[in-house]
């Protein structure tokens, strides 16, 4: 009996933009995210509280458990940046400190190599993180917050829809630094689904326009899951295409 087609639950499948590609993180980052941590720009710009002397061999130990886990029961749900032109690792996107209660998450994300932030993709990869947040996620408010010493990022946060909504003089203290200020900015449901920007840069970059609500699924029944399964088959097998399975319509169709 050949081995049923399984399918990649959607919470856990990758990101896919047109240049680049959002992986959840798993043990086959370890490398990447350990030398993400050895960047000390890159680890303090990105705000993560990892600890920088893990070894890749314990970095990927913890990443093994923490992949049996659906991102409903993470409180931190992070992606490795991948571009897809050479299947390059260039960054890492995160939805940090998660609650599913008051439906609220942070937003991060951070490229490691400087070259690499010139080209564009972090807006390509900020738009596929603001579509799982608001559209799986469900979230009613992302936030996103930014050391005062780095205008550029208040910037550029502001420009992807964000509102400051609080300035906390010298609330942090770094050890290079001394006290520094820190900005708190919010993208709530309601701005994102209303932002014309957004709409068009989505349009362009993924295209679709991931500010609209997306369309309920269809729950196929089981005669209609098995004839797609057969049809997958002979696909494969014979490498021609195949009629696609009747869906059962709605009232409204």
């Amino acid at each position: 009996m050949e081995a049923p087609i399984t399918l990649q639950p959607v919470e856990l499948a990758p990101l896919q933009g047109r240049r680049l590609r959002l992986e959840r993180r798993g043990p086959q980052h370890a490398t990447f995210i350990w030398q993400c941590r050895q960047d000390q720009r890159f680890r303090e710009l990105y705000r993560t509280s990892d600890d920088a002397t893990e070894t890749v061999e314990q970095i990927r130990a913890k990443l093994v458990d923490e992949n049996k886990l659906l991102p409903q029961q993470l409180r931190w749900l992070e992606w490795v940046i991948i571009r897809v032109d050479a299947e390059k690792p260039v960054g890492l996107a995160a939805v940090a400190d998660y609650q599913p209660l008051h439906q609220r998450g942070e937003f991060l994300i951070g490229i490691l190599d400087p070259a690499d932030q010139k080209t564009g993709i972090g807006l390509e990869a900020a738009l596929l993180v603001f579509d799982f947040a608001f559209n799986f996620l469900k979230l009613h408010k992302f936030m996103s917050f930014v050391y005062g010493y780095n205008p550029g990022s208040l910037e550029n946060t502001l420009q992807l829809g964000f509102t400051q909504e609080g300035w906390f003089k010298e609330h942090m203290f770094m050890p290079q630094r001394g006290y520094i200020d820190l900005y708190q900015t919010r993208l709530l449901a309601s701005e994102f689904r209303a932002n014309a920007r957004l709409a068009k840069l989505s349009r362009r970059l993924l295209g679709c326009d991931v500010t609209q609500v997306p369309q309920p699924l269809e729950v196929l029944g089981q005669e209609e899951l098995t004839a797609f399964e057969n049809q997958l088959r002979d696909f494969f097998a014979h490498g021609e295409a195949v009629a696609s399975p009747s869906l059962p319509t709605s009232p409204d169709t």
